[in-house]
């Protein structure tokens, strides 16, 4: 019988966990005898700052490199005005116990259909996305390798008539993307998130320090009109770019998906 349930980040989600040999899976399958705390990636969570803290008499000389999405903030706070290429409408969804990789997908595919005329959704409102993504998606013991998530989340994308695809490998034009983001030497532990900008700041001599601006965790949308929320920020993190160890872009025709094409 199961007592009270603490919250666990494991590998790209967080888990109801009941002690430390045992805990239930986003699936709903029961997994025992694991050293849970071996998995835990909560030292990794506290490298994602919220984007208010990132401030000068926090980081010497900061600066918004780009910026895809017009948030409030990065106007208010930063005086940046995004180019018309950059005007994407960034959505983040509530991840809750959700498995963070698949929570970053559905990101993904909100921003492209509410932002380009690629809609991967079939349709679905955020919280049907999720379980259809996840349908195809390893969500055991110690997750999903990298090459292994994106050939589950294609089995979603190939039932939609969009003809898009998920492709391993980062951009190289300034389009929304997904990372994953580990300690260094600790490929078990991660976070898994959509980048939609960088900042950089200064660090010593001529170095600097570059972070990804990514969205995560927190819902930043109405739930009924799907309106973006500009003014929202709670959802907007940065984190130090040397963190990353991979990423996921959306493609079509062998070509990274952008507000163009």
């Amino acid at each position: 019988m199961w007592n009270s349930t603490i919250n666990y980040t494991y590998k790209f989600g967080r888990v109801g966990v009941t002690n430390a040999n045992h805990f239930i899976g986003t699936d709903g399958n029961v997994y025992a005898d694991l050293d849970v705390s071996a998995y835990s990636s909560s030292d990794l969570s506290s490298y994602f700052h919220p984007f208010q803290n990132l401030k000068p008499a926090n980081h010497k000389n900061t600066r918004i490199d780009y910026a895809l999405c017009p948030f409030t903030i990065f106007k208010n706070d930063w005086g940046y005005e995004p180019s018309e290429y950059e005007r994407w409408s960034a959505y983040c969804t509530q991840q809750d116990s959700g498995v963070c990789m698949i929570s970053a997908v559905v990101n993904l595919l909100l921003t492209y259909k509410y932002s380009t005329r690629h809609d991967c959704t079939n349709g679905l409102k955020p919280e049907s996305l999720y379980d259809e993504v996840a349908k195809g998606c390893v969500t055991g013991d110690k997750g999903a390798l990298e090459l292994t998530f994106v050939v589950d989340v294609n089995k979603y994308l190939n039932k939609t008539s969009s003809g898009c695809y998920l492709n391993a490998g980062t951009p190289g034009v300034l389009v929304p993307y997904i990372a994953n983001y580990h300690l260094h030497g600790d490929m078990v532990n991660g976070h898994t998130v959509m980048v939609i900008g960088r900042a950089s700041s200064d660090y010593w001599w001529i170095f600097k320090t570059y972070w990804d601006i990514v969205l995560t965790w927190e819902r930043n949308y109405d739930t009924k009109t799907m309106a973006l929320d500009y003014e929202n920020y709670t959802s907007i993190y940065y984190v130090d770019h040397q963190y990353q160890t991979g990423g996921y872009q959306l493609c079509k025709n062998q070509l990274t998906v952008t507000k163009d094409n």
